[in-house]
């Protein structure tokens, strides 16, 4: 099964304080995670930043599950043979 997309933790720097964020790496880039990953069923809270990386490694984990879920549950395409 190919993902969507990986959910990776960042570190960055907020006023000299280290903050752990949980982001997207797809085919487009790395973007920020947001509400458009909804699927039906209510999507796990992921805040915009962490204190440590534990805590966002676990938010990421959660996420990865949810959306693996909804991705397993899809169709396969259907692809055109050549002649």
């Amino acid at each position: 099964m190919r993902r969507h997309c990986q959910f990776t933790v960042k570190r960055f720097q907020v006023n000299h304080t280290t903050r752990f964020a949980v982001r997207c790496r797809s085919a487009a880039g790395d973007n920020p995670v947001g509400s458009r990953f909804e699927r039906g069923t209510p999507m796990p809270v992921v805040k915009d930043s962490y204190e440590n990386e534990a805590e966002a490694q676990l938010a990421a984990d959660k996420l990865q599950s949810y959306i693996d879920e909804y991705e397993s549950k899809r169709k396969p395409t259907k692809r055109r043979r050549k002649r």
